[in-house]
């Protein structure tokens, strides 16, 4: 008997969610300043309607990364649902465009440790360091840095993360401004779900756990099934990209995907 991987969008104990949104076929959707603040402000009122905590964010060009937190997973399917429809109706409209904006649904991962907080506020800030736009998080004006390090209009709810280093807030920023001059090492979503050598191994590692090999898997539903749920689990991988490394009409994955096989 095959044993059911744990698959993704389950409740987080720590109740903390690293998400990414990205352009189909990774095409700029934020295309200039306007259509980040239409999101960001969308992105403000929903999850405050739904009741989840904004606790970092950053807006580039073609994707957008979110750590959030939240206490029910339907919640939080529910608020992405509305923001990215909300934007996707905007975006069209004004581009005159029809057809998808996203790339597939949204990613998460589930901060499985209070102590990974910071780091991943690190990395969601420095993403325009990264990308090259700019030399330090503080000059990029699409990220709640600022709104950590100055006073202002805030989307983010930053005082929870600042509380947490320092009961004084001003030595909290000082801390806060410090951190963002360290590097972590961390592989948060992009980086698993870009690096094929990490979803080749993916694959080999349950394969070999099957004691059977790959064609064997792809010819039975119910083992493709559990292959595709364990895939997206693990690494965050589309159904696109699914279909085109193990060589399989995508249209035969969503309808193996649309319901349960009995296993």
């Amino acid at each position: 008997m095959i044993k059911i991987p744990r698959v993704a969008r389950v409740n987080s104990e720590t109740q903390y969610y690293h998400l990414m949104v990205q352009g189909i076929a990774r095409e700029e959707i934020f295309v200039s300043d306007s259509f980040k603040k239409f999101y960001l402000i969308k992105l403000r009122d929903i999850f405050k309607d739904i009741g989840i905590d904004i606790l970092a964010y950053c807006i580039m060009s073609n994707h957008a990364h979110l750590l959030i937190r939240c206490q029910e997973i339907e919640n939080l399917t529910s608020a992405m649902r509305r923001l990215n429809t909300t934007y996707a109706l905007f975006y069209n409209g004004l581009q005159k465009r029809v057809g998808y904006v996203f790339r597939d649904r949204y990613r998460s991962e589930i901060i499985k440790e209070e102590s990974h907080l910071l780091s991943c506020i690190v990395y969601i800030h420095n993403n325009p360091v990264k990308a090259g736009i700019c030399k330090k998080p503080n000059e990029y004006q699409w990220s709640s840095y600022k709104e950590y390090i100055d006073s202002g209009d805030m989307i983010n709810d930053n005082e929870l993360i600042l509380r947490g280093i320092s009961s004084d807030i001003i030595q909290a920023r000082i801390i806060f401004r410090g951190l963002h001059n360290r590097v972590y090492n961390e592989n948060w979503i992009e980086n698993k779900e870009d690096n094929p050598e990490y979803i080749e191994e993916a694959i080999n590692d349950f394969v070999a756990s099957t004691g059977e090999d790959i064609e064997t898997i792809k010819n039975d539903n119910t083992r493709l099934y559990i292959l595709i749920n364990y895939l997206q689990g693990k690494t965050n991988i589309s159904l696109r990209q699914i279909a085109r490394i193990l060589r399989i009409n995508r249209e035969k994955l969503r309808k193996i995907m649309s319901k349960t096989p009995s296993l």
